[in-house]
């Protein structure tokens, strides 16, 4: 191409502006006259105006905290769709300067780019708008278009095809040329000379309407990095005054009839009642499977709509950086607030595995039909046919069942409203306990292949870990020979789950007794406990899924060598994390990704807790939180520890292409550590008792029950609990105790060093310094020192508030200790050694 203009090839290029269409629009009162239909072929037949090129000099384009300058190039624009123009494309020399406002994001932008502001020169720049950019930039442009229209060559014919697949970005320019670009987008991707291709946005539908980031693929897996979200300075503005971009409409009623045919292939038939929440939207989104194909939706008065499924997408990582799977709706007229509508959807796919004789896994859990998220609470009435003689086990109420020639069938409705609905499937062997006025059931597989397949699997898992560790012995001599640790292949009735179905739901039973202390009144009439092959588990409302693995007792995992293998004990506490969760995540929801750390680590930590009530003296629940720090202190391939990834409060942004484990480790283990720590602070010092903590979390529980929370609301709670003691900056918060633990990074070193004097009038002084490291010269944290004073008699001696680089303390003891030493009883997330 004459003039220069290559391809970022197999690049998506509007992603990072694509799709928050349900987000609402605050205010919005008047109905556009114009076809939707025709605005949006107009979109997919959009091309660039090769007529129209411009050479351009020194423009400059400011969105929020990001400043473009096209310093020297070309600049194409796209044809112009319903009078505006909606992109262009910039070849030449440019420079980005963006500098986000939080301390937090800067941080987060100096750990993927090395520093805590974006200065970047590009040659090339994508960008697509509903805003006023094309005003803005031909202000700018004193210059006529080139007289020599520009060639389709190659370069540009490859752009011309990357558009015309940009279909999720088509329809977000739709959602705001139908509502009068209320609230419009910008997005850019620009081809960085030291960093790559780029992706920008301020997209005034979210909630946090600036972000940038980038796709970084290494060792053929493509991951996002997202560098920076928040909120820009008008949004927090419209935040504070209450102007949340809430949901365009709330589904109130899900009704599904799930069909799965002896292929066991799903087919379903679902309707979503919903209320219009705001005036003038046009396009919804739903979750799907990508693996569930939509064949028809259809509105309450049988009209056929259109549709956009992301499973027509090629590329994993369009789909990985929308973040779920997404069917668009476009409704035939403008909605209206307080209006009760239904969409019907009609779908079928593969999302159902038979990994054995009678066991099946089923795939796709939150997205088997099409919703709005977990956020959105709503009434369930599903019914299922399947083949004989397998079992269905559904979230809400068995209402009843009957047969159909060789098919069963069932019908199952909620309570009241609920996040979402799952169900398992299967040749179950059902067991029932009483647990007061719950009712407990077990559905064990009968088949054993699955089990046996996965015990298989992580011997040989455990075996290449302890050749690897031979390998990596610090001396480097040849591993000595050692007997396989499992010589004998393991007896077949070992894996008949079955067997233990009554013991497992007993103890089932008693976690929710040993939680209802805590948490308060178990939400539901039942809880189902089904069995699912492999090591995954997961809690919904009333039904839980738990792997195979975890059916098995002591005895068996002994004998076929799981107590080898240090998740042993994560094993033995899966089903009561999982019960967790019916309040953790099913009477309670997540307001943002950024308070998922208190769901998952909360959940997971009172899974410890039950596990430390089971074996009361306490080693099991220890080497957790040992193992849960190991995790958290292990380094990567640049030396830096996996908790310095991020805050616990950025979510699903923890997992990076530096941390791809980072996520999973950070919220479920940072987060236990944290309830632990706060157990720690609110319990008795001299006698022990957590009975204000299990007071704090009832207290939340019961105060939000059925709500979404924030981080900001448990802190609420937290600081109306809080003792004296606690108040360390004088202003009755645990500020300090969040900023820490949720708000930054960061893991103590505690060093201590001390003398023992005696004094003449009898005793001892107890002179000691802590030194504290590796975290801020202003972090805070209360300390227990400890005496030994004999082989068997470890005392707590008092509480120090660590805190800058060094602290003094001092205390008069009665007799002298042999030793004195720091967290003798692990309450705090640290390293610490006596000099």
């Amino acid at each position: 191409m004459r003039r220069g203009i290559k391809v970022w090839a197999g690049v998506p290029l509007g992603l990072a502006a694509a799709l928050w269409i349900v987000a609402a629009v605050p205010g919005q009162t008047g109905v556009p006259q114009q076809d939707p239909e025709a605005v949006l072929r107009a979109l997919e037949e959009i091309r660039f105006d090769l007529k129209r090129v411009y050479r351009v000099r020194d423009l400059s384009l400011r969105r929020d905290s990001m400043i473009f300058n096209f310093d020297r190039g070309h600049i194409i624009f796209l044809e112009p769709v319903n009078g505006l123009v909606t992109g262009l494309l910039f070849w030449g020399q440019g420079t980005l300067v963006a500098v986000p406002p939080h301390k937090i994001e800067k941080q987060q932008l100096n750990l993927f780019t090395g520093s805590p502001t974006l200065n970047e020169h590009f040659r090339e720049a994508f960008l697509r708008f509903t805003d006023d950019t094309h005003t803005d930039l031909i202000a700018q442009i004193s210059s006529s278009p080139d007289d020599e229209p520009i060639d389709e060559t190659a370069g540009l014919t490859q752009f011309q095809q990357l558009l015309r697949r940009e279909v999720l970005s088509n329809y977000r320019v739709l959602a705001d040329l139908l509502d009068g670009r209320k609230t419009p987008m910008f997005s850019a991707k620009i081809a960085g000379g030291r960093l790559g291709i780029i992706d920008l946005a301020h997209d005034r539908r979210k909630s946090e309407d600036v972000y940038f980031g980038q796709f970084r693929t290494e060792q053929e897996r493509t991951t996002y990095d997202s560098w920076c979200s928040y909120s820009s300075a008008s949004k927090e503005k419209e935040l504070a005054l209450g102007e949340v971009p809430g949901r365009l409409i709330d589904v109130r009623h899900y009704r599904i009839d799930a069909q799965i045919d002896k292929t066991d292939r799903l087919s379903g038939v679902a309707e979503a009642e919903f209320r219009c929440e705001k005036d003038g939207g046009w396009i919804l989104t739903f979750d799907l499977s990508r693996f569930l194909k939509v064949s028809k939706i259809q509105d309450e008065q049988g009209r056929s709509l259109r549709f956009f499924q992301n499973s027509d997408m090629t590329k994993d990582e369009e789909i990985s950086r929308l973040g779920h799977d997404v069917v668009l709706v476009m409704m035939p007229e403008a909605m209206r607030r307080g209006e009760m509508k239904t969409l019907k959807f009609a779908y079928s796919g593969e999302v159902i595995s038979r990994l054995g004789s009678g066991m099946f896994y089923v795939g796709s859990r939150g997205s088997w039909y099409p919703n709005l998220g977990t956020t959105d609470r709503a009434r369930y009435t599903v019914s299922f046919q399947h083949p004989k003689p397998f079992t269905i086990v559904a979230t809400g109420d068995l209402v009843k069942t009957w047969e159909e020639g060789n098919r069963r069938c069932s019908l199952w409705s909620s309570e009241g409203e609920i996040p979402v609905a799952g169900f398992n499937y299967g040749d179950y062997d059902r067991t029932v306990a009483p647990a007061g006025t719950v009712q407990v059931e077990v559905y064990a597989n009968r088949g054993i292949e699955n089990v046996h397949q996965e015990v298989i699997g992580r011997m040989e898992h455990l075996r290449q870990l302890q050749r690897q560790q031979a390998l990596n012995m610090r001396n480097r001599r040849a591993p000595s020979v050692t007997a396989d640790p499992f010589p004998v292949m393991p007896n077949f009735l070992d894996f008949d789950t079955t067997r233990f179905a009554k013991e497992i739901a007993n103890q089932v039973a008693g976690t929710l007794a040993f939680f209802e202390p805590f948490l308060g009144k178990y939400p539901y009439r039942k809880l189902a406990v089904s069995q699912i092959p492999g090591r995954f588990s997961q809690g919904w409302p009333s039904l839980l899924y738990a792997s195979s693995l975890s059916f098995f007792s002591p005895a068996q995992r002994t004998r076929l060598g799981l107590e080898r293998d240090r998740e042993a004990h994560y094993l033995e506490c899966l089903h009561a994390h999982e019960i967790a969760h019916q309040w953790w995540g099913n009477q309670l929801g997540w307001k943002s990704y950024r308070d998922l750390w208190m769901f998952e680590g909360f959940s997971n930590y009172l899974g410890y807790l039950s596990l430390r009530a089971k074996y009361p003296e306490g080693k099991q629940f220890e080497d957790l939180l040992r193992f849960g720090r190991e995790k958290l202190l292990a380094k990567n391939s640049e030396g830096q520890t996996l908790e310095s990834a991020g805050p616990v409060w950025l979510g699903a942004r923890l997992s990076s292409s530096k941390f791809p484990n980072a996520y999973s480790t950070l919220v479920y283990e940072k987060g236990a550590w944290i309830l632990h720590m706060l157990r720690y602070l609110f319990s008795d010092p001299v006698s022990g008792s957590d009975e204000k903590f299990k007071a704090l979390l009832k207290d939340f529980l019961s105060a939000y029950s059925g709500r979404l929370v924030s981080t900001s609301d448990f802190q609420k709670t937290v600081d109306k609990h809080m003792t004296q003691a606690l108040d360390l900056e004088g202003n009755r918060k645990l500020d300090w105790f969040f900023d820490e633990w949720v708000y930054e990074t960061g893991i103590p070193t505690y060093r201590l060093s001390y003398s023992l004097t005696a004094l003449k009038s009898g005793g001892v002084l107890l002179k000691g310094k802590i030194k504290q490291e590796n975290v801020s010269e202003y972090f805070l944290m209360p300390v227990e020192v400890f005496g030994h004073f004999g082989p068997e008699k470890i005392t707590r001696i008092g509480r120090v508030v660590a805190s800058g680089k060094e602290t003094d303390f001092r205390f008069n003891l009665k007799t002298k200790p042999h030793k004195v030493t720091l967290d003798e009883n692990h309450q705090i997330l640290c390293e610490n050694e006596t000099l």
